[in-house]
């Protein structure tokens, strides 16, 4: 039949469907180039697909599509099939793992049959947190809950890894810099709190007495190395010190990684704030004036200037002002009750 009628999509899509269609025809349907998403979804489901063509399926995208990934719809399919073991799933991970391929990541990770292997490798994926946080292997392993908490962007799965109480000591310390009050007020009261993760959650406040070794550490290696925001925050924090100031002016920012270089400041924020801290050494404010010389922008000009001359006055209303000017107050991420006023 597929010989007589080769193009003929209700051929191929009857045979497919068919309960009663030999498992030869389904793998030459499933190796077939010239085929249907309709089709390639039949025969993930049917239960005469030999399992190395349905393997196969996996990958599958229509021949005209010049995107990067296969057809989620096809990969579902063949996911959630009962013919699909742990172990096959392990290969799929190690494949995909890296590739960016987020729709599938999430699939994966409300698959039922997850072994530790791919929960540890899920772990390192924002997408899978979801999928993979209220599992078994993930409630009973704080190794794993830590590795979430280093790759965790939201709150709610933050949330949820500090009501467990196997959460450890360096799990709380990754969320402790968290940008929400109510993550950070879970922080405070989780039996495995330490000191670090106490000046961590102060230092979010704005509140002097940040160990030095500590604001080093942060500069050096922040407790998350995704999330920019903490080193923004060091140059908004008024008890920076100099040393730590002109370090962080070393940094360049690609999207959400960061590698050091000597050119110097890429971040416009941090740049802003540099211009205003009061701990800002004038050797970097030279070198920032460097920077600015050719800029229309008149106005960072003239506070460079006058914080070289020393005619800068850091006046409480001024700082206000400024402050507004960046779009980013020290506290902004603070809910109006917990906010405090950053004296500079």
């Amino acid at each position: 039949m597929i010989i007589e009628y080769p193009d003929s999509e209700f051929v191929r899509l009857s045979l497919a469907l068919s309960s009663k269609t030999d498992p030869e025809i389904l793998a030459y349907l499933a190796a077939s180039e010239k085929q249907s998403d309709k089709i390639c979804v039949a025969i993930a489901r049917n239960i005469n697909t030999p399992i190395d063509s349905l393997k196969k399926l996996i990958g599958w995208k229509a021949e005209e599509d010049d995107g990067d990934y296969p057809h989620i719809a096809v990969t579902k399919e063949v996911l959630n099939s009962p013919r699909i073991s742990a172990s096959f799933l392990e290969e799929i991970v190690d494949k995909y793992i890296d590739c960016g391929w987020s729709d599938l990541i999430r699939e994966i990770a409300k698959l039922p049959i997850l072994s530790s292997k791919i929960i540890n490798k899920l772990a390192e994926k924002s997408d899978a947190h979801s999928g993979i946080i209220q599992h078994n292997i993930t409630q009973k392993s704080p190794e794993i809950l830590a590795k979430i908490a280093y790759h965790c962007n939201s709150k709610n799965i933050a949330l949820e890894l500090l009501k467990n109480p196997l959460a450890g000591t360096t799990t709380v310390e990754y969320l402790a810099i968290y940008p929400d009050f109510q993550v950070r007020n879970a922080v405070k009261i989780h039996p495995n709190v330490s000191q670090k993760a106490l000046d961590l959650v102060l230092f979010l406040r704005g509140k002097p007495g940040t160990p030095v070794d500590l604001l080093n550490e942060i500069c050096e290696k922040p407790i998350n190395d995704k999330r920019i925001y903490i080193w923004r925050l060091l140059t908004k924090y008024p008890y920076t010190p100099e040393a730590i100031l002109d370090n962080l002016a070393q940094y360049k920012y690609y999207d959400d990684w960061v590698c050091k270089e000597i050119e110097g400041i890429d971040d416009p924020l941090i740049f802003r704030n540099l211009i205003y801290h009061p701990n800002t050494s004038s050797q970097l404010l030279r070198k920032m004036a460097d920077i600015v010389a050719q800029s229309k922008d008149s106005y960072d000009k003239k506070i460079i200037n006058e914080r070289i001359t020393g005619q800068y006055i850091f006046d409480k209303e001024v700082v206000k002002i400024e402050s507004e000017i960046t779009g980013h107050r020290y506290n902004q991420n603070l809910d109006e009750d917990e906010r405090d006023v950053i004296p500079f």
